[in-house]
């Protein structure tokens, strides 16, 4: 690769340079994203999706205040976890019917078939909050469509029905205190009742004054007092307890759920914050272990709320300890100043004030009794179906294709960029003017671009024959290697193209014009001592050195001087075919002796035999000043044929007789053949095709042609493509072909590139 400053332009010319390997990687890639997109296409799955609306409840003086709801949004991502917690999916596998009903939760946990069962249909169950509202979408895949949508809506159902049980569960609880204490308040009324009605029986009437009455009216009030304060103390002791037996938090049956009658707003939104900080820890639980960040938080919450509980009940004891001093002072002070009161009528009045009190008690039990049945019938519902879930005709993972082979397109581009830019590095074969002539030290005669569709199209407008399809290497050549024994076997076989005589089947080209340009340069060259005997070479097999020397063969006839070609590559001779004469006899028998001059120099009656017609030949003037001599029979010894001294007698010969002798001559590394003819001749041209020959195997050439003391006129670049030439030779040729006043009408032609025409 040229050793020089980039620029953007210069990256440009790179990817053209390497457009090939970068479309066949998006090619490749693209067809291999396509394929893989078949072949790992995966089992079509089906998802429905049912949506809920979550509104969170919360009593804050149980049954004696009136409920005030208030919704949370900031509990809805607690709640996504809870529509996949276990008791959820175990009751939505039960109702779509994986599981029997009938099999208990442990019996599930014990058998690893039904907890697999009920495990992967969590795994398939996704809950999601709606953006910053309150609406959870509950998903669920399933390789059926309907048996997603029964799976959903199963879900769905199992979650509003778990929501329910657990935020009535205070209900329940409370409604059972009550029950039990109706129990025991009835027993005691019923032995209080007893002993009035015996006592009456025993005693008969008691007459009791107004001042007893209203004295033991007053006794009977303060005792009544008393014994509610010391229920309420009782009731407070055993709520502290019960909150300090549920201390420890490290087991998921550590609840510390209390009840209480007492409408104290504080201690029940503490109750009621505790139920709902458990009821999330037990749902974690489910998934996670003890030691879990999540568990850890919740239990520390919990820790907190209960230490806050506690200290609020203390508090209210202290309270109510005073309180309950002060009765039971007030108490003994009614007792001793109503001690007077007859002893039949103070047993009376307290026979008939427990009655009463027990009576009062149990009223009102019954009235809560009442209101807690009438709580358990309408039950908290905090979850509300938005919309159900719906069989979908289509499933979710169905692969993109066009998306796959586009994204596999844009990989397959960066990695033929890559591949491409790595080629070019690697790349040590001269591209430019300057880098030949700075690298070599020799002038550069001639440049000759690609032979592209404008010598194909002139060709074909005079009637050229041949195939047109050999002097241009398969455009997919570059993909596996330079070709370069390919091409030269695709010349040998199958005859020679139109670019091997473009002066004469494409003279208006650019091609041709850079011959004239080749020709003048080397005629130029000649000035100080004439030239007279002309070397071709070149590097290896392939580089155009035929075409080339048979085209400046042709230029040099048409500028009137005499010209002979001599064929001698007695290895791989070439020139016979693109004449389409014999090659035999040609240099091997002139050099044997068993021919002579006359015999092997072919001239115009020699073409008109071959595959030219007279038409072609009369078109083009000056043809008839070219001889050619081809090579003959390939000899077993090449070498030592050249180095005869049979050969210098017929150059002598031959400067006598032309103007301009021209050989061709095998590659330079391969044989030894170019450096004995090139003793003999005048001078060497040297042809190089750009960007296919390494620089050092160049450089070893000229060193080979010095160390023989070859004189090398110059070098001739072939082959000169746009994505190799960089930004040399974006030029028009416009020369008038035709005399003025002529019929025809000057031809304009672009020089073309690479096939392209170039920008003026």
């Amino acid at each position: 690769m040229a050793q020089y400053e980039l620029n953007l332009r210069d990256y440009w010319h790179v990817v053209r340079k390497q457009r090939r390997t970068v479309l066949l990687m998006v090619f490749l890639v693209a067809l291999s994203s396509l394929a893989l997109s078949e072949l790992l296409r995966p089992t079509p799955m089906y998802e429905a999706t049912a949506s809920v609306k979550y509104d969170r409840s919360s009593t804050l003086a149980g049954f004696f205040v009136e409920t005030m709801s208030y919704s949370y949004t900031d509990d809805v991502a607690s709640q996504t976890e809870v529509v996949r917690s276990y008791p959820v999916i175990e009751a939505a596998a039960k109702a779509a019917g994986l599981i029997p009903a009938t099999v208990s939760s442990d019996a599930i946990r014990n058998n690893p078939n039904l907890l697999k069962i009920v495990l992967d249909l969590q795994r398939r169950v996704k809950a999601e909050r709606e953006g910053n509202t309150n609406i959870i979408r509950i998903r669920v895949t399933a390789a059926e469509s309907r048996q997603a949508e029964q799976l959903a809506n199963g879900v769905m159902e199992a979650y509003r029905e778990e929501n329910t049980r657990n935020r009535n569960r205070q209900v329940e609880e409370g409604k059972a205190f009550i029950e039990a204490q109706l129990t025991v308040v009835k027993a005691r009324l019923d032995q209080a009742e007893q002993g009035l009605e015996q006592f009456k029986k025993t005693e008969g009437v008691v007459e009791i004054s107004d001042e007893a009455k209203a004295a033991l009216t007053e006794l009977t009030r303060a005792e009544a007092e008393l014994e509610k304060v010391r229920r309420t103390l009782e009731e407070i002791d055993e709520q502290a307890g019960q909150l300090q037996r549920g201390d420890n938090l490290g087991h998921a049956t550590g609840s510390s759920r209390i009840f209480t009658e007492e409408a104290a707003a504080q201690v029940f939104m503490l109750n009621t914050k505790l139920m709902d900080l458990q009821q999330e820890r037990d749902t974690l639980l489910i998934s996670y272990l003890p030691e879990h960040p999540a568990v850890i938080e919740l239990n520390n919450k919990i820790q907190v709320v209960r230490g806050e509980m506690i200290r609020e009940l203390q508090s209210k004891r202290e309270t109510y300890q005073i309180r309950n001093e002060q009765l039971a002072a007030r108490f003994a002070e009614l007792k001793r100043q109503y001690y007077s009161v007859p002893e039949k009528a103070l047993r009376l009045a307290r026979l008939e004030r427990e009655v009463k009190v027990n009576s009062d008690i149990y009223a009102l039990l019954e009235t809560k009794h009442q209101e807690a049945l009438i709580r358990g019938a309408e039950k908290i519902v905090e979850v509300t179906q938005l919309q159900p879930a719906f069989a979908s005709p289509l499933p979710v993972n169905v692969p993109n294709t066009l998306l796959n082979m586009f994204i596999g397109a844009i990989i397959g581009c960066l990695l033929g960029l890559m591949i491409g830019f790595v080629q070019e590095s690697f790349d040590t074969s001269l591209g430019t003017i300057e880098d030949v002539e700075s690298f070599l030290g020799l002038p550069v005669l001639g440049v000759l671009p690609h032979a592209g569709d404008d010598v194909t199209s002139h060709a074909s407008q005079m009637g050229a024959t041949g195939s047109t399809k050999s002097s241009v290497r398969p455009w997919f050549a570059g993909w596996f290697g330079r070709g370069r024994q390919s091409k030269f076997a695709e010349r040998a076989g199958r005859g020679r193209s139109a670019a091997d005589l473009s002066l004469l089947y494409a003279p208006k080209s650019a091609l041709a014009e850079s011959y004239r340009s080749l020709r003048t340069n080397v005629l130029f060259t000649s000035l100080g001592k004439p030239l007279q005997v002309v070397q071709l070479t070149s590097v290896a097999i392939g580089e155009g050195k035929t075409s080339v020397i048979v085209n400046l063969a042709v230029s040099m006839a048409q500028a009137g001087k005499r010209v002979l070609v001599i064929d001698a590559d007695l290895r791989r001779p070439a020139i016979h075919q693109v004449f389409g004469i014999d090659k035999s006899p040609g240099l091997t028998e002139l050099l044997l002796g068993t021919k002579t001059a006359q015999q092997v120099c072919r001239s115009l009656p020699d073409l008109l035999m071959g595959r030219f017609k007279v038409e072609e030949i009369m078109a083009f003037p000056g043809i008839d000043k070219l001889n050619i001599v081809t090579s003959g029979f390939l000899p077993p010894n090449p070498s030592e044929c050249l180095n005869s001294a049979r050969l210098d007698d017929l150059m002598r010969e031959f400067r006598q007789q032309y103007d301009l002798i021209l050989i061709d001559t095998p590659p330079i590394l391969p044989v030894a053949d170019s450096i004995i003819l090139g003793r003999k001749a005048d001078g060497t041209l040297l042809v190089y095709e750009v960007g296919d020959i390494p620089r050092v195997a160049l450089r070893r050439a000229k060193l080979v042609l010095e160390q023989a003391q070859v004189k090398v006129l110059g070098i001739v670049l072939n082959n000169m493509r746009a994505e190799i030439a960089m930004d040399q030779y974006h030029f028009d040729y416009h020369y008038p072909y035709f005399a003025a006043g002529t019929a025809a009408e000057p031809v304009h032609q672009p020089a073309q590139v690479n096939g392209s025409p170039a920008r003026k």
